[in-house]
């Protein structure tokens, strides 16, 4: 691609926007601004969704066609609509209840089918998002600081065993008494939007890095998630093992992407073996086995989680197969997983080709997929989008690999990563 060539902003942005900022609208309705409105009866989240989607839709209609490539890509976008008119069926079967944005699942995953956003514009988007990230929990902190917006409230009995049990350096001077719930509901959806930051400011390397790794650090240390420190340290591991560095150039690329699989697997087994509460095998793993052994095929549904035991009503599955399993059967569980493989398969691939962001932050979403499943697949969501990014990232690099060696008109290889490089910087 020539230096001068300016890159489309594209709708990917858009699509960004339409996932982050209606979860946020949510938020503030449900903890610190209830006046907001309902629309037609539809929550905030839900009728903001619908709106930025169609600003997103809006920018779609002026791009032009381009087909979903590579071939695993489409695959990935099958299994992706597959698995939401599973659950949507079985939704049905069960009675459970759903929201109205579960049809927008649908809609953005043909959008992205039918006009595949370039690499540029994802490493843009991916930017993008890292900086929305950054500037929602900036700024809900200040404003909480000063009471301007009210603090997610959680009980003395939470706070008084956070207190006693989780390490909270930043308690009572940048942080609250307790684990911070930050803008995403929860402490651990906030910690893990935070290992993102960390592993994105690492894998990129440009002028954006020192903010998203310090704001990262710091929700780390406020959210006090252990699995979100974890999966960023994995995550910030393999960065450093593929990247390109001086230090590992001379290194076999089998022997670097071997290295980064142990690190990844090595944490894994670590997580499992001497921390049960870490990832909830313990309780969690167990109890859904259970609930998948009393209904193989088809799982017992939202409602049926707590159908033996109240207390487990409102707590998933701690995994992100083993939650499938127990809450829509073996069909689902074996397609998270595919479609997790898949997802890997991508960026390992992309990063043989010189791109090492999605393997970064696939391997960091699967570390924390090992202990949380914090959402289902039936409606996009944060977690969500940080699984689609890198996954359009790796396929778009894979597919510029394949024009450039078709083009004898365009630049080498390395120039075009590059070029991408100083764009995005």
């Amino acid at each position: 691609m020539p230096q001068h060539q300016k890159v489309r902003f594209g709708y990917l942005p858009f699509l960004v926007i339409a996932v982050v900022v209606p979860a946020y609208i949510q938020y503030l309705w449900q903890y610190a601004f209830p006046q907001i409105p309902f629309i037609f009866g539809q929550a905030p989240g839900i009728w903001s969704g619908f709106l930025f989607t169609a600003l997103a839709l809006a920018f779609w209609s002026l791009d032009p066609w381009r087909a979903a490539r590579p071939k695993l890509l489409r695959v990935f976008f099958v299994l992706l609509a597959i698995l939401w008119a599973w659950e949507m069926l079985l939704t049905v079967v069960h009675g459970d209840p759903y929201v109205y944005g579960v049809w927008l699942y649908p809609l953005v995953i043909m959008m992205l089918f039918l006009k595949v956003p370039s690499r540029q514009e994802v490493r843009r988007s991916l930017l993008f998002a890292g900086w929305i990230f950054s500037a929602l929990i900036i700024g809900t902190r200040i404003l909480e600081i000063q009471g301007v917006m009210a603090e997610a409230a959680i009980s003395s009995d939470l706070l008084e065993f956070e207190m006693e049990n989780y390490w909270l350096p930043l308690s009572g001077w940048l942080g609250p008494d307790g684990r911070w719930v930050g803008p995403f509901f929860h402490n651990s959806q906030t910690g893990n939007v935070a290992a993102y930051l960390v592993v994105l400011g690492v894998a990129l390397r440009n002028r954006s890095s020192p903010v998203f790794i310090l704001v990262g650090t710091l929700t780390l240390l406020l959210t006090s998630s252990r699995t979100s420190m974890v999966a960023a340290a994995v995550g910030v591991g393999v960065a450093v093992l593929i990247g390109q560095y001086r230090w590992n150039r001379r290194i076999a690329w089998p022997v670097r992407i071997g290295a980064a699989g142990a690190l990844a697997a090595f944490a894994a087994l670590v997580a499992l073996w001497f921390s049960p509460n870490l990832t909830g095998r313990d309780i969690y793993w167990s109890y859904y086995w259970d609930l998948w052994r009393s209904s193989p095929w088809i799982g017992v549904g939202i409602t049926g989680r707590g159908s033996e035991s109240p207390e487990f009503f409102d707590v998933n599955g701690h995994n992100l197969a083993v939650d499938a399993l127990g809450t829509y059967g073996i069909v689902a569980a074996v397609l998270v997983v595919l479609i997790l493989a898949l997802s890997l398969t991508l960026a390992a691939l992309s990063a043989r080709s010189g791109e090492f962001i999605p393997i970064a932050v696939i391997i960091t979403y699967s570390t924390i997929g090992l202990a949380q499943s914090d959402y289902n697949w039936t409606v996009v969501s944060v977690p969500w989008l940080m699984l689609l990014l890198p996954v359009l990232l790796a396929s778009a690099t894979l597919n510029s690999n394949v024009d450039t060696l078709r083009s004898p008109n365009e630049q080498s290889k390395g120039s075009v990563l590059k070029v991408d490089e100083e764009e995005i910087g």
